[in-house]
């Protein structure tokens, strides 16, 4: 049997309780489950990868799963694992996911290979660059228009879907816009233009205080700005709410 160590970093994610299902419901593999819940970027990605160099030699492949990631059936691990084990010494494939904000395929799901360790990580803006594999990674990438195994935000909250906007323009995502407000043509969605309210006010922040990215940018859920800009959008959009009643 495959042993799976399956790792997920929980905020507050509407899909967190399906994505847990999927992974349990898995065919074929004996999963391992560590989530970690509400740390701060910094602190859940030393634990994740703090504890996988732990545990590697007991396990064959780790598989990391975003909280507001859904597998879409119940193979979906074994078929990333017999993929990833296909190229000879692969330890990291990296593959697509179908984004509902964008309607999309984007770079998502990851799987890791026993050889892999990672050194502490110290950029939360970007916490799975390779600059903190301690080991070498050999990498096998798929194509970005291939059908995707992964489901990604489904079905997020409001808030999610602002940070979602928000964190990804802070991370210089220009264009990420443009993809927002097509999808939003397409399929309109009050969490989809919370989106692109989320990019809005990220945008206006960078340039009235900040040119490029820093360790300071305020990316996570609970730093204030990020509470303050959410909460100020919520109102406007309750006030037009009930001025409409």
């Amino acid at each position: 049997m495959i042993k799976l160590w399956v790792g997920t970093c929980y905020s507050g994610e509407n899909e967190f309780e399906k994505c847990c299902e999927m992974i349990h419901a898995q065919k074929g593999v004996e999963i391992t489950h560590h989530i970690i819940k509400n740390k701060s970027i910094l602190d859940a990605f030393n634990d994740l990868y703090g504890t996988w160099n732990k545990v590697a030699l007991n396990h064959d492949a780790f598989l990391q799963v975003d909280a507001d990631m859904v597998l879409k059936n119940e193979t979906v691990a074994k078929t990333i694992y017999h993929r990833m084990i296909s190229q000879f010494n692969c330890n990291h494939i990296h593959l697509p996911v179908y984004d509902h904000f964008t309607m999309r395929n984007i770079w998502g799901i990851h799987m890791y290979g026993p050889s892999l360790r990672w050194k502490p990580v110290t950029n939360k803006n970007r916490p799975d660059k390779p600059e903190f594999h301690s080991t070498e990674r050999h990498l096998q990438l798929g194509n970005i228009s291939e059908k995707a195994l992964v489901d990604h935000a489904p079905s997020p909250s409001l808030e999610t879907a602002f940070h979602y906007g928000w964190h990804r323009r802070l991370r210089q995502k220009t264009g990420l816009k443009s993809q927002l407000e097509s999808s939003m043509k397409n399929d309109p969605q009050l969490w989809r233009r919370f989106a692109i309210e989320g990019f809005n006010e990220a945008d206006k922040y960078l340039q009235n205080f900040h040119d490029g990215i820093d360790d300071n940018l305020p990316i996570e859920y609970n730093n204030q700005t990020f509470i303050d800009s959410f909460n100020r959008k919520l109102n406007e959009h309750q006030q037009r709410e009930n001025s409409s009643i």
